[in-house]
This record gives structure tokens, C-alpha cells and sequence, in this order.
């Protein structure tokens, strides 16, 4: 028993001495820091200071210098974001106004509607989705005689052994399904 407390004893006191040993590390480069700081005060002080000085003593150091990188890097990226946003609202507005005009023009033409529905546009001989045909549909059952695709809508069917894997899909697994969900009636 009285070895291992001992042991105990020494296996504290050697890690107190360690402890202390960092801490004498730790100050001296504080230390150095401070006196390498203070070398180089006079050579920054021929230059005008960019921002009010505090104090008379007051010296910037590392600290100071990350805290303005922070603070600039910030308000770059907080003034990028803002010109993103201006350009996105921008580019939706005057999608907005085309859209306005398209409809606008389409609904001159004598009996002629712009009507909602999903139709689902069947293979075409080139592998390609023929939405002519499904806009004529979707419009003869609104009681039109013909239709033209205004808006189509893509969507990817996969089997339901494919989804409860929760594996991605493997090439050709899925199928792409196009609908038309507006067409321009006649």
C-alpha cells in the first residue's frame, strides 16, 4: 500500500513540476512577444494612426490586427451578399415583367386561353417527351380544340425498391417524367 501511494506522491509532483515548467514557458514567449512588440512601436509610429488612439501608451498588436482582419472581412463579404441579393431581385423582377407581357400578349389573341392542368407528356419517336400532344389534350378536355406547351414540369419516377434502399438510383433505374401544366388553349 505505502508504494503506492508513493507512487501516487511522485506521479503528482512530477506533473505539478510540469505544470509549472509550461507555465515559465508560456510567460517567457508572452515576454518575448511583448518585447518584440515594443521594438517595432517606434518604426509604426512614424505612420498616422488609422484609427483614434485610446491612450497614449496604448500600442497595437496581434490581437488588434486579427480583430481588424475580422471586422474587414466581414463587412466585404456582408457588402458581396448584399450585391447578390440586389442582382437576384433584380433578375426575378424583370422575370416577372417578361412572364407579364408574354401573358398578356397570349391572352389578346382572339379565343385564346392560358390554362392550368398536368398533362403527361408521352415518349416521342426520338426518346425525346411530346408535349405538343399532351397540351392539345390537356386543352381538348377543357373544351378546346387544340393546345400549345406554356409550362412543363420534370420529375424523376423511380421504383419504390429504389427509395426504401435509400441507395442513389443507379443509372437507367429512373425514369424522367415530363408533365404540362400550363398550355396555351385555342
Amino acid at each position: 500500500m505505502s508504494s503506492h501511494r508513493g507512487k501516487s506522491r511522485l506521479r503528482g509532483s512530477a506533473t505539478a513540476v510540469f505544470s509549472l515548467v509550461l507555465l515559465g514557458a508560456c510567460v517567457i514567449l508572452l515576454d518575448l512577444a511583448a518585447r518584440a512588440q515594443d521594438a517595432q512601436a517606434p518604426a509604426q509610429s512614424q505612420t498616422p494612426p488609422a484609427m483614434p488612439v485610446p491612450e497614449a501608451s496604448y500600442k497595437p498588436g496581434f490581437f488588434d490586427a486579427v480583430g481588424r482582419w475580422f471586422d474587414e472581412s466581414r463587412a466585404k463579404f456582408d457588402s458581396q451578399l448584399k450585391g447578390a441579393n440586389e442582382k437576384m431581385l433584380e433578375l426575378h423582377n424583370k422575370a416577372q415583367e417578361n412572364a407579364k407581357e408574354a401573358a398578356g400578349a397570349i391572352v389578346r389573341w382572339p379565343n385564346t386561353r392560358v390554362l392550368a392542368g398536368r398533362e403527361r407528356c408521352e415518349p416521342a419517336p426520338n426518346g425525346g417527351p411530346d408535349c405538343r400532344t399532351a397540351a392539345s389534350t390537356l386543352c381538348r378536355g377543357k373544351g378546346f380544340t387544340e393546345g400549345k406547351p406554356f409550362d412543363t414540369q420534370a420529375e424523376e419516377n423511380c421504383p419504390s425498391r429504389v427509395i426504401l434502399s435509400g441507395q442513389p438510383p443507379a443509372a437507367g433505374e429512373c425514369r424522367i417524367d415530363t408533365f404540362v401544366i400550363r398550355a396555351v388553349c385555342q
